[in-house]
């Protein structure tokens, strides 16, 4: 017996799309400015607790945090979490958008 896909309501890709952009905003306030290592570590270090991904990031880097690791973490790979990556909640957006509107299905 085949299950019809679940539909989400709007709402939800509303708060996917939300979530991006306010992780956006985020990662561009910390980024926008110089700071001294002490502060970026903690900034960096705070980010990843908000983002629930430290645990992930120190078992997966196992080193001092570094802004490259973060972002690559937070924007791309964070399949343990990925209600927190960008790409992962983009390709999810725009396959529950297909959804709501077949005629996307053929691109």
């Amino acid at each position: 017996m085949m299950r019809e896909p679940v539909v989400e309501p709007a709402e939800s890709l509303a708060a996917f799309s939300e979530s991006s952009m306010k992780t956006c905003a985020i990662l561009k306030s910390i980024l926008a400015k110089k700071h001294d290592a002490d502060t970026e570590k903690t900034l960096l270090e705070n980010l990843l607790i908000n983002h629930e991904s430290l645990i992930t990031y120190r078992y997966k880097y196992r080193s001092t945090f570094e802004i490259s690791s973060v972002l690559t973490l937070l924007l791309l790979l964070n399949e343990q979490n990925p209600a927190f990556s960008i790409a992962i909640r983009s390709r999810k957006l725009i396959s529950r958008s297909r959804d709501y509107h077949p005629e996307m299905n053929s691109t």
